[in-house]
């Protein structure tokens, strides 16, 4: 994915406000809020936004806002470029799902599709809103390794890279694959990463999951509670990493627009039995930065030392945001009970022993 963008430089940094990241927001609030005005930008700004909504893969959502506020031939050619690039990877998608419906029929295991052109398809009514580079698969321990059995019976291979302990404990994935140039399939049997707290019934997630309409068939996936859970890590997940991390603000606002005065608090409840109250909080903080959707009596105050223009930063163009919460302290707010940070810590750094050893031995084995 990320060499699709190679040729999307990043906004020249500088001191205050990133280059385009205001614009972005504004066109993201229009949006959001279905408006058709947007305000009059110089070509340079709006060039700048580009890169960015490209870079959070928002641009095929926006770009007819942002051609409105820009008129400019280079933003229309990128735009055009990002939805072909679009049509092209998630059509290859949509076929890689065929593929993985038929050979995952006769296993027992419950086989969860999330992310990708699933979870699009369910938030904006098309399967074609954004790249999707991946699918990503999630199964319970105990059937992970009939599941990838089937994969690679059906002519997966499992990518040797991803087979470390540090892939199967830490990351908790394998990558499979048919070809060189086919989709990753990202084989799941936890989720979240080290660095964040990771959902403390994540049975609950699997068992209660439903089959949902798609390609004509039935796929299974998570239910909209979970799913704005499974967002709202995702988001907590590209902080901690320094990745943009806008279209996961964009999937949790969807989802919190859903939610009837009576569904806010039953999803309240649910990340509290989950322990990923304060993860939800700063979901829900990050949209009302970039969006401003959030009811005030919804609205939360974590992480108060940051403003929201750094959030926004943060969130949109974490390559020059000009302040970053450090890690430590991101953990901490994360967590929903003191205790929770240090097993998440000491987790966290185990994880890294592991990925140097990984890197180390990788680095020693002979070139074949």
């Amino acid at each position: 994915m990320a060499s699709a963008f190679a040729s999307l430089q990043p906004p020249p940094s500088g001191h205050g406000a990133v280059p385009g990241v205001d614009l972005a927001v504004e066109i993201l609030r229009a949006w959001a809020q279905g408006r058709g005005d947007v305000p009059a930008a110089g070509v340079a700004t709006g060039r700048a936004a580009t890169t960015l909504l490209a870079q959070n893969r928002l641009l095929g959502l926006t770009g007819a806002l942002l051609l409105k506020a820009a008129p400019d031939d280079q933003i229309a050619e990128t735009t055009g470029a990002f939805r072909r690039l679009t049509a092209e990877m998630n059509g290859a998608s949509l076929i890689m799902m065929r593929r993985l419906t038929t050979a995952l029929a006769g296993t027992p295991a419950r086989v969860i599709f999330y992310k990708g052109v699933v979870l699009q398809q369910n938030l904006y009514g098309t399967p074609f809103a954004r790249p999707a580079s991946d699918i990503d698969l999630l199964t319970a321990p105990a059937t992970y390794a009939g599941v990838a059995r089937a994969l690679q019976l059906a002519g997966h291979r499992l990518d040797p890279h991803t087979d470390t302990l540090w892939w199967r404990w830490f990351l908790a994935e394998q990558q499979f694959r048919v070809g060189v140039d086919a989709q990753n399939i990202d084989l799941h049997h936890r989720l979240q990463q080290p660095g964040c707290p990771m959902p403390r019934r994540p049975d609950r997630l699997i068992a209660e999951s439903i089959q949902q309409p798609f390609l004509g068939g039935q796929v299974r996936t998570f239910r909209d509670d979970h799913t704005l859970l499974v967002a709202a890590m995702s988001l907590a997940k590209a902080l901690h990493h320094r990745e943009p991390a806008g279209r996961y603000v964009g999937d949790v606002e969807r989802l919190l627009r859903r939610l009837s005065p009576e569904g806010w608090s039953a999803v309240a409840r649910e990340a509290a039995a989950m322990g990923l109250t304060r993860t939800l909080d700063l979901a829900i903080r990050c949209v009302q930065a970039v969006f401003q959707t959030v009811p005030a009596e919804h609205q939360r105050a974590i992480l108060p030392e940051i403003g929201d223009l750094d959030l926004q930063c943060m969130l949109l163009a974490p390559a020059q945001a000009p302040r970053w919460v450090r890690r430590r302290r991101l953990l901490l707010a994360l967590c929903d009970r003191p205790i929770d940070a240090v097993t998440a810590w000491l987790v966290m750094a185990a994880s890294e022993t592991a990925r140097r050893a990984t890197e180390d031995r990788t680095a020693q084995e002979p070139v074949r």
